[in-house]
């Protein structure tokens, strides 16, 4: 909970905050002016931050509307009613966010009757689908607005190899005290409302020549990275990875450096100065899902020659799917996407764009991959 002072707002999950009702300053045991709120999906309880120590016993304070895996709490305190937000129904296609107010923290709370207030777990063939783990906010100018989880399926059996992405829709409150999301608990991808102040933001432009002696922030490495693999500054105005026993297939830190995709369509390419000595030795462009999914284009040498390769990895099964013989040791490596296909193509410097392959997004959708 934060507090704003002279305020009847306040906002938490669990979050530290101030010492602001009466039901909770009772507790005896408490000697500091800050305390901490801890809900899991059920539970509320008090927790001294100093020690990190348990004050309360966990008390059940509401079990939702039924629906499996209550989970992702959020209470805030509007109009002197406390109102605890949850999600129902698991992270997939019965996916909901469901409502209830009280007096008290402590309860008991009464459910809001028009529960769940967010989901599309009736609309089947909707572009937006699983939309819960949400959470309130209200704005300086007074709107109100939900800030949510949801994917955007493809393709029959529908699949969403973006994963889970953040969605904002607008709010309004019924003369009863109940929030409605836009217009009756669902959303679209493009909705009318009395919009916030635009401001311009500058974007980061998409291009890098790693001509910067810090990775922007788009960048990721996976798990825990070694310092050793990876270098800004040894070659100016290139990322220089150093290749380790590491391969993408190991639940460790390979010599990996990516971005998340956030569109269905795009390219991703790079100029690559590999030559590489043996069969071990492999450098390129990954989509990659997990450690057991993932396609990549690259180069390596194998039968003493050197190839540029496309590799397919899905589950148990990892094999090369063409490749061609390549002299140049500098390249351009290509991946284009769209919703369901990635195509892998390369161009040396003095050779038109060569197609090789494609390969099905499906196959790295995370329902598939985590099984």
């Amino acid at each position: 909970i934060s507090e704003k002072k002279n305020d009847s707002n306040y906002k938490c999950g669990f979050a530290i905050c101030e010492k602001i009702v009466d039901e909770v300053t009772n507790f005896k045991g408490i000697t500091e002016d800050r305390f901490l709120l801890w809900i899991d999906s059920k539970n509320l309880s008090i927790i001294d931050i100093k020690t990190g120590k348990l004050l309360t016993k966990p008390k059940l304070i509401w079990k939702g509307t039924g629906g499996k895996h209550p989970e992702g709490p959020h209470l805030y305190k509007i109009n002197n009613m406390y109102y605890l937000m949850i999600a129902e129904g698991g992270t997939e296609y019965g996916h909901m966010e469901t409502i209830a107010r009280s007096k008290s923290p402590w309860g008991p709370y009464e459910s809001c009757p028009d529960n769940p207030i967010l989901t599309h777990r009736h609309r089947s063939g909707h572009p937006i689908q699983a939309t819960g783990h949400a959470d309130l906010i209200e704005a300086h100018d007074g709107t109100w607005w939900i800030i949510f989880l949801g994917v955007r399926p493809n393709g029959y059996p529908p699949c969403y190899h973006l994963g889970r992405e953040t969605f904002i829709a607008p709010v309004r409150w019924t003369n009863e005290g109940w929030p409605v999301v836009y217009k009756d608990g669902t959303v679209e991808l493009e909705m009318e409302a009395e919009c916030l102040q635009q401001y311009p933001c500058k974007t980061e432009d998409t291009r890098d020549d790693f001509d910067s002696p810090t990775l922007k922030m788009c960048w990721n490495f996976l798990r825990n990275p070694y310092d050793k693999d990876w270098s800004l500054t040894d070659r100016t105005g290139w990322l220089r990875l150093k290749g380790s026993k590491i391969t993408l297939n190991d639940i460790d830190s390979p010599a990996f450096i990516g971005r998340r995709q956030q569109h269905f369509n795009f390219i991703a390419k790079t100029l690559i100065e590999f030559n590489p000595k043996n069969e071990q030795e492999e450098a390129g462009l990954t989509i990659y899902m997990n450690n057991r999914h993932h396609y990549e284009i690259g180069v390596t040498r194998l039968e003493d020659k050197k190839y540029v390769f496309v590799r397919r990895r899905i589950g148990d099964l990892s094999v090369i799917v063409t490749k061609e013989v390549i002299e140049d040791n500098n390249l351009i490596l290509i991946i284009e996407g769209d919703k369901d296909k990635y195509t892998f193509s390369y161009k040396l410097s003095s050779s038109p764009l060569k197609t090789l392959i494609t390969g099905e997004t499906r196959y790295l959708f995370s329902n598939i991959c985590n099984r």
